[in-house]
């Protein structure tokens, strides 16, 4: 019965600790990594997305480099990844910007069109899934022949990933002194 009731208690602490998520800017503040969901996005949705078909905008998102393995977000329901970062961070669109409960400003440029998931709607159909904050946000279907909205995203954090300047520096220092020991020696 003890283990049984410590058991449920792990449980419901997880549940419990999932629902506060943590935005954390990144990159100079161009990134934002939500520790949660454990994905980072462009925080400025109009320079950094891009509007065209689902088919463009996947073969934009495949040449984004810096950081790697950048995607759209998934719509693999119940698991909505535009919803989750939104509502797990309680933010809201005022304007053009998502912003928390304390007017903090995590996200820029973002409009109430509609913006791509990398999800398919049904296998062998020419729709997938689209994102929108038009009354409210919400999922549906769209055909991949519209030209829409779409941003990055990625697994991970990406700090976690791109050397620090100082860091690079430092290697190339240390690359200089042992090049000059060595001519010293000869």
């Amino acid at each position: 019965m003890k283990k049984t009731m410590a058991i449920a208690g792990v449980v419901l602490g997880l549940m419990a600790g999932g629902a506060n998520a943590t935005l954390s800017s990144r990159a100079g503040g161009t990134l934002v990594y939500d520790d949660v969901t454990n994905l980072t996005w462009f925080k400025d949705w109009t320079s950094s997305g891009f509007t065209g078909t689902w088919v463009e905008a996947l073969t934009w998102v495949d040449g984004l480099t810096a950081g790697g393995d950048w995607r759209l977000p998934s719509y693999d329901s119940p698991i909505d990844e535009f919803s989750r970062m939104i509502s797990g961070n309680g933010l809201t669109l005022s304007g053009s910007n998502l912003v928390d409960g304390s007017s903090n400003v995590w996200f820029t440029g973002v409009t109430t069109g509609e913006y791509w998931y990398r999800t398919v709607e049904n296998a062998g159909t020419f729709t997938s899934y689209v994102f929108t904050f038009d009354n409210g946000p919400q999922a549906y279907g769209m055909d991949q022949t519209e030209a829409l909205y779409a941003v990055a995203v990625r697994f991970g954090d990406f700090s976690a990933n791109v050397p620090i300047p100082g860091t690079v520096a430092l290697l190339g220092l240390g690359l200089v002194g042992i090049g000059a020991a060595r001519r010293k020696q000869a």
